[in-house]
């Protein structure tokens, strides 16, 4: 993990504890899937809503779901097409789901 900030101000909500309590993740999508659990600590943590988080190697795309249910901006990179395909529907149905709750809440 790399964390860089821009400027001299640091944007941080809490403390980030150096040990954080995991589920298993189900490896039927992808082989090296991750818990969610580790994103969002470290994403809800060293962000605040609206800022940027980046994953250059996002595999099945964890980091980017925990970001965006935390009200982030994401931007990921996957070199394998296949990875890519499921991080893009993983990230695309929360999105949805945010869009759906969001326009139920304005009737």
């Amino acid at each position: 993990m790399l964390w860089f900030i821009k400027g001299d101000k640091l944007f941080t909500t809490d403390f980030l504890s150096d040990i954080i309590k995991s589920d298993t993740p189900s490896k039927v999508i992808y082989e090296w899937k991750q818990s969610i659990v580790e994103a969002e600590h470290i994403i809800f943590r060293l962000t605040v809503e609206g800022q940027t988080v980046f994953d250059p190697m996002m595999g099945s795309g964890t980091t980017g779901t925990a970001a965006v249910q935390n009200d982030r901006k994401f931007i990921g990179i996957e070199i394998d097409y296949d990875k890519f395909e499921i991080a893009k529907a993983r990230i695309g149905k929360i999105i949805s789901t945010i869009r759906t709750e969001t326009k139920n809440q304005m009737v």
